[in-house]
């Protein structure tokens, strides 16, 4: 009988973990789970008492920590234990430890930041000097994104970055030389938390780092870094006199333009697209990169919304592309999102000159059986505006 309790029991610690893993799968995922909330409280109430009765080791307590704070759901009771258990025994935050808490503590997807945790965060980051040394390059430069995302100067206790941090960064500095790409990356996402205050030298040396290679060794950087890179350095969540400036962003458009046409990371259109949604949002002209993005276009590989856009603004005429496009029987029968959008595009961009055809779309979309979702994307989607469009929506969602 004491078997079969036991096994009973090793069952509902199993399935607590698989429980949580499908949740965070499908949460990801962005599926609607229609669980209620008091099933939901019926969980962590069974999930908390199995903690209280050390049910799991610290490992796991970790890995339960990073689901429940990614959840939403409430971690007082795991990071009290955690606390315990780190202090009763204080081997146990290891390197890796360190890094699997802060991640789970920066999992969190509610608005609600529970007292305990910020206490766990103070206690860990204090730590930090003590491990420092056992950490390579990789390990500092994502405990530093981490301990930018925690936002300490906004978080009590102290309301200030910790001197932690500024040690995680000296050591960065130091070690500049054995940073891989992932790792710069990380470092230049971790500074878009960061007051202005903080030093940004090793901001500046990356970037300066990165530009000289551009400039002059182009060849040693592939174009998904490169593009990585410039996407991370421009960002608007960076602060104005930390991103690329205009000169900088002409540099890397130089070199973009080179590659657009017969690097492998830009045969598919779609990272194309990505470049001219970007070059969108920066507002830096430079036309030989968009009459590039006309030479894709006109290789009839398809039609990509920004690229359509970008082109066209340009003021570079691509009447004879869309024709052909369209010309395209597979086109006219494939009824969905990508030609809703383009058909959509063409109204914002050409006006009269294809009424015709946006008319063909706007019957096809008061047609009964049209799922409005497809309508509910292009709209959330696209920064579309004008008369035509207008005129369509309400048609579609009054008719």
């Amino acid at each position: 009988m004491q078997k079969v309790s036991s096994l009973s029991y090793f069952f509902i610690l199993l399935e607590i973990l698989i429980f949580l893993n499908w949740m965070k799968k499908f949460t990801k995922l962005h599926i609607p789970i229609f669980i209620q909330e008091s099933s939901l409280l019926k969980f962590d109430k069974a999930l908390n008492s199995f903690i209280r009765a050390n049910a799991y080791d610290f490992t796991k307590l970790c890995k339960i920590l990073s689901k429940m704070s990614f959840l939403g759901r409430d971690t007082t009771i795991i990071v009290n234990h955690i606390l315990s258990e780190l202090e009763r025994d204080p081997s146990l935050l290891t390197t890796s430890a360190i890094i699997k808490l802060f991640h789970g503590l920066c999992q969190a997807q509610s608005k609600t930041f529970f007292p305990a945790n910020y206490k766990l965060l103070d206690y860990i980051q204090g730590k930090i000097p003590d491990l420092i040394e056992e950490m390579d390059s990789d390990d500092l430069a994502y405990l530093f994104l981490l301990c930018c995302r925690s936002q300490f100067h906004l978080n009590p206790p102290s309301y200030r970055l910790p001197r932690s941090l500024t040690m995680v960064h000296d050591k960065l500095r130091e070690n500049i030389e054995e940073l891989t790409e992932k790792s710069v990356l990380n470092i230049i996402e971790g500074y878009q938390d960061l007051p202005l205050e903080f030093h940004s030298e090793l901001l500046e040396e990356l970037k300066h780092s990165a530009m000289q290679t551009i400039r002059y060794k182009p060849a040693d950087i592939g174009s998904e870094f490169l593009m990585q890179f410039f996407e991370m350095a421009t960002s608007f969540k960076l602060l104005k006199g930390r991103r690329l400036n205009n000169e900088e962003i002409i540099i890397v458009y130089k070199e973009l333009e080179h590659r657009i046409i017969n690097d492998e990371y830009f045969a598919p259109l779609i990272n194309v697209n990505a470049l001219a949604e970007l070059y969108m949002k920066l507002g830096v002209e430079y036309k030989p990169l968009i009459e590039k993005m006309c030479e894709r276009l006109s290789m009839k590989e398809g039609f990509y919304d920004h690229i359509v856009r970008c082109v066209h603004q340009a003021g570079i005429n691509i009447s004879s592309i869309v024709d052909s496009y369209f010309k395209n029987e597979n086109v006219m029968k494939n009824f969905d999102n990508q030609n809703i959008m383009i058909a959509f595009i063409l109204m914002s961009s050409f006006g009269e000159k294809y009424k015709a055809l946006t008319n063909y779309f706007k019957a096809k979309l008061l047609e009964p059986d049209v799922d409005l979702t497809k309508l509910i994307y292009i709209i959330n989607d696209k920064e579309l505006d004008n008369p035509h469009i207008r005129e369509v929506l309400l048609e579609v969602f009054f008719k």
